[in-house]
């Protein structure tokens, strides 16, 4: 875990499935990310395990430290 003042990185998990799938909902939050598409949850379950085997890949939630919500992701890759 990666920890600041007001925000913490960790592991996506399994249990953020729901939560990420409401953002590929949102038309703002897929207008800003440039998302193209619409993604299932089992669309999400899927990436989230091929992400997890992908040894040059790191992809991490961010929580709000005050109330351990996930409110985005980070990810980024070795060279």
């Amino acid at each position: 875990m990666i920890k600041g003042q007001r925000v913490y990185l960790r592991a996506i998990r399994e249990d953020d499935i729901d939560r990420i799938a409401r953002c590929f909902q949102n038309e703002e939050i897929m207008y800003m990310t440039g998302t193209r598409n619409i993604f299932t949850k089992e669309h999400i379950k899927e990436a989230i395990q091929r992400f997890k085997e992908d040894a040059s890949r790191y992809d991490f939630a961010i929580c709000s430290i005050d109330n351990d919500q996930v409110i985005g992701d980070y990810r980024d890759r070795l060279n």
